[in-house]
């Protein structure tokens, strides 16, 4: 454990507090996947629209949180097989999932609770908060690609280098990630 806190370069009370976010991040996700499960069936690799799941090649890097765009919150509230199936393929590899609270904003819609697919993943992701210096630099980020989703730019700005970042609108991420210069995957979900 040593190691991996100087490794990580925390005090070692952020790095415990981290790891345990992490564990209740796993073990929601888990709980997601089991509820949608016993309500649709088991999720196998045939019985899923999707391709092998991209996240997990190449080898995925111990540190590597995906980010989810509006497009892939909007396709697990849709109960889309196939992003089930790339969660599942995140929950295998110990991928801890993230966001900002303005996809939030553009996904949620119900206050009574309908939402239920949607809430209980929500459990599992790292939802991070969009302060004024990020929204500052989404709004460059927006100039330099003339792109006109600064919620975009600032799911972008979530990602470390090597970063899988799954959205339905990859072109607009691209630039994106290319202008932050942050050396994200963008993949199309």
């Amino acid at each position: 454990m040593r190691s991996a806190v100087v490794k990580a370069g925390k005090p070692l009370s952020s790095w415990l507090a981290e790891a345990a976010a992490s564990k209740v991040a796993f073990r929601g996700l888990a709980q997601f996947l089991a509820d949608w499960e016993s309500q649709h069936g088991v999720l196998t690799p045939a019985g899923s629209a999707a391709p092998k799941p991209n996240w997990a090649s190449p080898p995925v890097p111990s540190h590597e949180r995906p980010g989810l765009d509006a497009g892939a919150l909007l396709a697990v509230d849709r109960d889309d097989r196939a992003m089930i199936a790339r969660l599942a393929a995140a929950a295998r590899h110990d991928l801890q999932l993230r966001t900002n609270a303005m996809v939030v904003a553009q996904v949620w819609r119900d206050r009574h609770g309908r939402q239920a697919n949607l809430a209980r993943l929500l459990r599992a992701v790292d939802v991070r908060s969009v302060d004024g210096a990020t929204g500052r630099e989404a709004g460059v980020l927006t100039g330099m690609t003339r792109s006109a989703d600064a919620v975009d730019a600032t799911v972008v700005l979530l990602a470390q280098a090597g970063d899988r970042m799954r959205t339905s609108d990859p072109e607009d991420l691209t630039a994106l990630a290319a202008a932050a210069a942050n050396r994200a995957v963008i993949v199309a979900c």
